[in-house]
């Protein structure tokens, strides 16, 4: 048992996302990235060797694109979220941003103002530019616009060097996380074109009600499993324990325990399947988790393998106190196999 770091997990995450994407059955429907140059580069990531670590591929063999992508999303996160101070209709900080930002708020230009991609370098630097008087003119305090981006953006609004070599040297490793995991959001069906509801009305509904993993830390039992029509699901009930972590916290406090889930099925063929939605309820220590993949297991599948990698346990106090920081802690990833009933 450790208590992960802040970005393991999530790379961990972002690489068997990367995985599953490259297995999937060929039923599936996946969207493409909005810019041409991101659908070329997923292109290339999906069809890289298995053993090849992404991350380190967009660092090390596309350094340029990686740099010029990062600043992309920085830039397009800037612009959404001044667009959503408008659509909020915050006044206080919508006016001292359009006194500040003059023509990036006009949303003819917004496009072409803040995509590096398309207006190169200079025109990244430019943006940047006027990013930095921003800051000047209203305070980094006051700069409610980046206030929430990462220290990135900071650095590169705080120096006069050139964006692209700032990022793909200093930054490349954040760099090439940022860009993996929008690219991978991007073509993730789950978050754009599916509905809700995966199972449809021809469901199949099992209850295998079997142990799934019972020590001093996770005890688990599969309750249901349905076979749909786009998709399956498994729902599970489970109780967390931590050692050195009391569950009560005084006569009204308590801590929280919960699972990340299940986030990888894959079958008996090979095919490895999305996981489009999930849900967790419970009370105290007493947990369900749902979780949905993608898409409909294949019909020559007998077998469908459930896992957890990385598997993390996350404790919250309830009710929580000021500067409250959830702890994460890595476990042994989980897996549970189910044999799949015969229609016949």
């Amino acid at each position: 048992m450790e208590t992960a770091p802040s970005g393991s997990h999530d790379d961990l995450h972002l690489v068997r996302k990367l995985l599953v994407l490259r297995h999937l059955p060929p039923t599936a429907r996946l969207p493409q990235p909005a810019a041409e140059e991101g659908r070329e580069l997923m292109d290339r990531l999906l069809q890289a060797p298995e053993d090849e670590d992404p991350l380190t591929r967009l660092q090390r063999e596309e350094p340029k694109l990686t740099a010029r992508m990062a600043l992309w999303y920085l830039l397009r996160f800037v612009h959404d979220r001044i667009r959503l101070h408008e659509q909020l209709q915050r006044p206080d900080l919508v006016e001292r941003e359009r006194r500040a930002l003059g023509s990036l708020l006009d949303i003819r230009d917004a496009d072409r103002l803040f995509d590096p991609l398309s207006v190169g370098p200079s025109g990244a630097a430019a943006v940047l530019e006027q990013l930095r008087g921003v800051v000047r003119s209203v305070g980094r305090s006051a700069a409610s616009f980046v206030e929430e981006v990462d220290r990135m953006l900071w650095d590169l609004l705080e120096t006069n060097e050139d964006p692209m070599e700032q990022i793909a040297g200093e930054w490349a490793v954040l760099a090439a996380r940022t860009v993996l995991g929008q690219l991978v959001s991007e073509v993730d069906p789950s978050r754009q074109t599916l509905g809700e509801d995966l199972l449809g009305d021809d469901v199949r509904t099992f209850r295998p009600r079997q142990l799934i993993r019972e020590d001093e830390m996770v005890w688990m039992r599969a309750e249901q499993v349905q076979l749909g029509e786009e998709g399956f699901t498994l729902s599970v009930r489970y109780r967390l324990t931590l050692a050195d972590l009391p569950t009560r916290e005084g006569p009204f406090g308590f801590t929280r325990l919960t699972w990340n889930g299940f986030n990888d099925a894959v079958d008996d063929r090979g095919y490895h399947y999305l996981r489009h939605s999930a849900r967790g309820w419970g009370r105290m220590n007493e947990n369900y988790f749902t979780a949905c993949f993608y898409p409909a297991l294949v019909p020559e599948a007998s077998e469908i393998a459930f896992v957890s990698s990385p598997a993390v346990i996350v404790a919250v106090r309830i009710p929580p106190v000021a500067g409250q920081v959830p702890r994460h802690v890595r476990i042994e990833d989980i897996t549970w196999r189910y044999q799949v009933p015969s229609t016949g």
